[in-house]
C-alpha cells in the first residue's frame, strides 16, 4: 500500500483540537471538584426576616442577611447548566456576611443557591423569596447593538498583525510554502472566529428583553449562557442602571 502524505496545517490542526478538548475537560473535572468542596453541606434557612447561607467543607462560610435588604436576585444558567438544565441563584443584598473562622467581610452580591433545576427555581422562591420569583419574558429585543461588539470592531487586528510578522519572517528565509500553510490556518481561524462571534451576539439579541407586571421587574440577558435579574418596584432606577453599565462592559 502507497503511504499517504498528510498536510502539515491539517496535522497541527488535529493536534490543536485533541489539546484543546484535553484541556477543557480536565478544566470542568477540576472546577466540579473545587465546587463540590465549596459547597458541601450547603445549607440554606429562613427565620422571620433573616437569611442564613451556610456552606463548605474544608472552610466553613456562613452568610446572613436582612430580607428587607434585597435588591435583586441573579439566576444564571452557563452553557453547560443549560445542556443539564441547571441554575445557580445570586443574591445582591445590602448586607451580606460573609464569615470565615472568626473574621467577617461585607459583599453586595453573593450566592444563594449554586446549583439547582431550572424547574425548581420557582418552587424555591416561593417558600424563600415569595416577591422575587421570575416572570415570563414579554418584551424582547428589537435592536442591534449586540451586535456592536470589540470582538468584530478589533479582532483584525491582531490576526493582521500576525500576518505581517510571519511573513516579514518567512519572505525573509525563503519559506513561501509554509508562509502560505500558515496564512491559510490564520485566516481560516479568523473566519471561524468572526462566524462564532456573530453566532454568539445574535444569541445575545434573541435572549434580550424584559418584563415588567406587579411592581416587579425581570431583565433578560445573555447568549449562550442565560441570566435573569429580578427586583421590585423600589430598587427598578438602580438596576436599570446597573444593567445598562453591564451591558457596555460585557459587550
Amino acid at each position: 500500500l502507497k503511504e499517504m502524505d498528510i498536510p502539515l496545517f491539517l496535522i497541527i490542526l488535529g493536534v490543536a483540537f485533541v489539546v484543546i478538548i484535553i484541556i477543557s475537560i480536565i478544566s470542568f473535572i477540576f472546577g466540579l471538584i473545587g465546587s463540590l468542596i465549596t459547597f458541601y453541606d450547603f445549607k440554606l434557612i429562613r427565620s422571620k426576616n433573616d437569611i442564613e447561607v451556610s456552606y463548605g467543607l474544608i472552610t466553613k462560610i456562613k452568610n446572613t442577611f436582612k430580607y428587607n435588604k434585597i435588591k435583586a436576585i441573579r439566576i444564571s444558567q452557563s452553557i453547560i447548566q443549560k445542556i443539564f438544565g441547571f441554575v445557580t441563584v445570586r443574591i445582591e443584598v445590602i448586607g451580606y456576611t460573609v464569615q470565615t473562622g472568626s473574621n467577617k467581610q461585607t459583599q453586595t452580591i453573593g450566592m444563594l443557591i449554586p446549583l439547582c433545576k431550572k424547574s425548581e427555581v420557582n418552587t424555591i422562591l416561593e417558600n424563600l423569596l415569595p416577591n422575587y420569583i421570575p416572570l415570563e419574558r414579554e418584551v424582547k429585543a428589537k435592536n442591534y447593538i449586540p451586535f456592536i461588539s470589540y470582538h468584530l470592531l478589533f479582532s483584525f487586528i491582531p490576526f493582521a498583525l500576525i500576518q505581517i510578522i510571519a511573513a516579514i519572517v518567512l519572505c525573509y528565509y525563503k519559506e513561501f510554502e509554509l508562509l502560505l500553510i500558515l496564512s491559510g490556518i490564520l485566516w481560516s481561524s479568523y473566519l471561524a472566529y468572526i462566524a462564532i462571534v456573530l453566532v454568539e451576539r445574535k444569541f445575545a439579541q434573541i435572549n434580550s428583553g424584559f418584563s415588567l407586571k406587579d411592581g416587579k421587574l425581570c431583565i433578560f440577558r445573555g447568549s449562550f449562557g442565560q441570566e435573569t435579574i429580578v427586583m421590585r418596584r423600589q430598587k427598578i432606577f438602580f438596576l436599570v442602571l446597573l444593567f445598562l453599565v453591564l451591558s457596555f462592559a460585557n459587550p
